[in-house]
């Protein structure tokens, strides 16, 4: 007698809790949800209006910080110009807010898990305003930098509470309905970030790329003094801050993300890569062995005896560099090679993120067809389609209306693989541990996003002179260098194409027997 088909494994699915931007960067553009907190719907004085208010909050902050890597990854060549940069100084504008956030998101999630998540909320929204005008008063490059990498530390006081607080207020069908309108907010950026930043860049000067940011800032602490008091309380995690844990894993992510960022301009090879990248690998056993000792680590090791849980955050891990990548290369290539504006480069990618947007929306009912590992693994398919049809605009600079389709198709893609990794890796967790294993998603994506961003700039100026390097950065290049400068973009593509195919080998090797939530041991 025929057995009835299974139904499609969509484990995980109701727990997503996922901002993946495409140029941040860092990485760009994520929140970690932590254990819940309870629900305002249990609280009798509370109304439904209050829980919306809570939402629009969270909604525009996910919004603010996930613009915030789009507006100036479109506007690089501006603030460029303005400081007359170095290559290496260009590379660190784009590294350097993902790589701070990268090593403090794990950190900070467990903080807040441990101490309560209202002080460090509304502590990251007046640091992230505090930062974006002081952005525009510095003197230098050196200065911007600096005050973007204390940018990117309320970046992740942010990032790391507000899916988890999202998880407090709403419950039952009304939590699916939330994450909707959270998730939302990260397209949004998405769509209007680029056209921000080169609206800014453009019209107004380089200052205003990052005092565009504070009056949505200013709504948010506004709301916050008043909205984050009605949170319920919740009792204190037990356990201790597990410092040892949290310093090794400082040592070994900002050694390996410190040592990528010299890659563009020095090579794999150069004394600063290979230092870094040894500390980085002699820190591994260390943190491993740290880590199994302490009593309440920061970074539960039995997770990782899951296999679901491993190939997944790989599978991430290398699907990243299209992400990352494509809005970074494609908005300089406009503007270096088709010599368009800032705001019409960022109007041009426009489909791109599109894409993104619909690919989220419509990832659930395709893991309902065909299982969400399924469904992850086709979905990498237009994501290579669309990589390859973008190859003839690159080299034969064809008409934009040839590049449409293709942006759109290459972000429904990533869309739909995004959100289905989320959740497969979200669903390994144990309740008591969703924040921390959304933290390492989301250190993971980090990773991922500063190897991707380096990587490919490497890639892409590799055949440049090294006094053209700069020029590139700026969108001067000369026309003379346009021929190498193509043949590195196309090594680039060919890299995503590569990953991509990677993405969905890793997704398939999950089997139904994976497909158990880890146990961790306390």
């Amino acid at each position: 007698m025929t057995q009835p088909a299974p139904a499609p494994d969509t484990r995980g699915l109701r727990a997503i809790v996922t901002t993946d931007s495409l140029a941040s960067g860092p990485p760009a553009s994520v929140a970690a949800a932590g254990s819940p907190e309870g629900s305002l719907a249990t609280l009798p004085d509370t109304t439904a209006r209050t829980e919306n208010w809570i939402l629009a909050l969270v909604t525009l902050t996910v919004l603010m910080v996930s613009s915030s890597g789009t507006i100036l990854s479109i506007a690089v060549p501006v603030v460029v110009r303005q400081f007359e940069a170095s290559a290496l100084a260009s590379t660190w504008l784009l590294l350097a807010p993902g790589l701070v956030s990268t090593v403090l998101l794990v950190t900070f999630g467990r903080l807040a898990d441990t101490f309560g998540r209202r002080s460090m909320f509304q502590a990251g929204l007046i640091l992230f305003g505090v930062s974006a005008v002081l952005i525009g008063f510095a003197p230098s490059v050196e200065v911007v930098l600096a005050l973007l990498a204390l940018q990117a530390v309320a970046d992740a006081m942010l990032l790391c509470n507000t899916g988890a607080i999202v998880a407090s207020v709403f419950t039952g069908a009304r939590l699916n309905f939330a994450m909707g309108i959270y998730l939302a907010g990260v397209s949004v950026a998405q769509l209007l970030g680029p056209v921000l930043g080169g609206f800014a860049a453009d019209v107004m000067g380089w200052r205003w790329i990052f005092w565009i940011q504070v009056p949505l800032c200013v709504v948010c602490v506004v709301l916050g003094a008043f909205l984050l008091g009605k949170l319920p309380p919740r009792a204190p995690r037990e356990g201790r801050i597990d410092l040892l844990g949290a310093f090794a894993i400082l040592v070994f992510l900002a050694s390996l993300l410190i040592a990528l960022s010299f890659v563009q301009n020095e090579g794999f090879l150069h004394v600063s890569v290979l230092a870094g990248l040894a500390v980085a690998l002699a820190v591994v056993p260390v943190l491993v062995w740290v880590e199994r000792r302490a009593v309440d680590p920061i970074l539960p090791i039995a997770l990782f005896g899951n296999a679901q849980f491993r190939l997944a955050n790989l599978a991430g891990l290398v699907a990243v560099m299209p992400r990352f990548t494509a809005a970074i290369l494609v908005g300089l290539y406009f503007q270096v090679v088709m010599g368009d504006s800032p705001v019409d480069a960022g109007l041009k990618i426009i489909p791109l993120a599109v894409g993104v947007t619909i690919g989220s929306v419509v990832a659930s009912r395709c893991a309902m067809a065909l299982g969400d590992r399924r469904a992850a693994v086709f979905s990498v398919v237009p994501t290579i389609l669309a990589l390859l049809a973008l190859l003839p605009t690159l080299l034969f600079e064809l008409d934009y209306a040839t590049v449409v389709v293709p942006l759109l198709v290459l972000g429904l893609g990533i869309g739909v693989f995004s959100t289905l990794n989320s959740a497969m890796i979200i669903g390994c967790a144990p309740q008591s541990e969703v924040g921390v294993v959304n933290g390492v998603r989301l250190t993971v994506m980090g990773i991922g996003g500063s190897v991707a961003t380096a990587v490919s700039l490497f890639l892409a100026t590799s055949l440049l002179p090294a006094h053209a390097r700069s020029s590139f950065y700026e969108a001067t290049l000369g026309s003379e260098h346009f021929d190498n400068l193509k043949l590195g973009f196309v090594a680039v593509f060919v890299m995503m194409i590569v990953t991509s195919a990677l993405s969905a080998v890793f997704t398939a090797r999950i089997t139904d027997e994976d497909r158990v939530p880890a146990e961790v041991e306390t």
